[in-house]
């Protein structure tokens, strides 16, 4: 019968092997405190939120409809950042209907 330990070293053997943070079937490898080591796979503070918040300000034109500086944007509360996003959407798709009207308006002249 296996015991708590043993459960717990095989699953983080399994672990560690099935996301790439160390790979315990191949011999001789070349890491060897990758499974002790932070590994992309597992690190939670990457970049990818920041590149978000990034993307999001770039996208919905927030400096240019509100005169605000990236900084300025991401020292906000999420829910005021979470509301300019939304106002900005409306805003784009409201000026987009706007401008297909003034040249569907050309067009028919």
């Amino acid at each position: 019968m296996v015991k708590g330990v043993e459960k717990q070293i095989i699953l983080t053997t399994m672990y560690e092997t099935v996301f790439g943070v160390f790979n315990h079937v191949k011999l001789g490898h070349s890491k060897p405190m990758a499974s002790v080591a932070l590994h992309e796979a597992e690190d939670t503070n990457t970049l990818d939120a920041l590149r978000s918040t990034m993307l999001n300000y770039v996208r919905n034109d927030i400096k240019e409809l509100f005169g605000m500086s990236f900084l300025e944007y991401v020292a906000l509360p999420s829910i005021i950042v979470s509301e300019l996003n939304e106002t900005s959407v409306i805003a784009r798709k409201e000026k987009s209907e706007l401008l297909s009207n003034a040249m569907s308006g050309l067009d028919n002249k």
